[in-house]
């Protein structure tokens, strides 16, 4: 009977799971089998936005044991509380220390990342800053700072592709040049080498007609 009084969802009401998820609430009803209030919902992302799913009104309130302490199954997106902990707030500031510092990085370094063969990843991020790449999975981060790291990551590793490219291409372009120029001058050796060998030739004709000379 403790059941019935629970509050039920507004129609509309978005709703966070625990373990990231995102729903919308379609309407209540009653569960035939055993009239329990329950709850018609559906995701709001990946490929089953369309299916509906139904679960007892009490789950929603059910609190779940998790790393970081007990959580709601399920909470109002307009109840998630905005202040975050000390420790999540020096996380966040290491995360974003190290990402200033790899910025930084690579263009001291003419666009090339020094560290990690030139990668700059979720894992070498975390290393970075001193952070485990399971906090980013948890739910306090899941949904926020996992995807402010991933939209930060393409967009570096988009430039660090375009400059690897680009020394690519300038690298190729300077060897090719001294291959031009090792050739010339190859060749500049060898119109010296065979000038050198007419002149050896010369002067050996002059020396044996200058030795007649003096004969006479």
């Amino acid at each position: 009977m403790t059941q019935l009084k629970l509050q039920p969802f507004a129609p509309g009401t978005q709703l966070r799971h625990y373990k990231g998820g995102l729903y919308t609430v379609v309407g209540s009803c009653l569960i035939e089998a055993t009239l329990q209030p329950g709850v018609l919902y559906k995701p709001l992302q990946g490929d089953s936005q369309d299916v509906l799913w139904l679960r007892p009104l009490a789950e929603f309130h059910d609190q779940i044991s998790t790393d970081e302490g007990m959580v709601l199954r399920f909470e109002k997106l307009v109840d998630r509380p905005e202040k975050t902990n000390a420790r999540t707030e020096a996380a966040l500031a290491r995360l974003h220390q190290a990402m200033r510092e790899i910025e930084a990085e690579i263009q001291a370094n003419k666009g090339i990342y020094p560290f990690n063969y030139g990668r700059v990843t979720q894992s070498e991020l975390c290393r970075r800053a001193d952070v485990k790449k399971a906090t980013l999975q948890n739910p306090v981060h899941k949904d926020s700072t996992r995807v402010e790291i991933i939209k930060w990551l393409d967009a570096l590793n988009a430039n660090l592709t375009q400059t690897r490219d680009s020394t690519r291409e300038r690298v190729t372009a300077r060897a090719e040049a001294l291959s031009d120029e090792l050739e010339h001058w190859v060749k500049a050796c060898q119109a010296a080498e065979q000038g050198l060998a007419k002149a050896e030739q010369l002067i050996e004709k002059l020396q044996a007609e200058n030795a007649l000379l003096l004969r006479r």
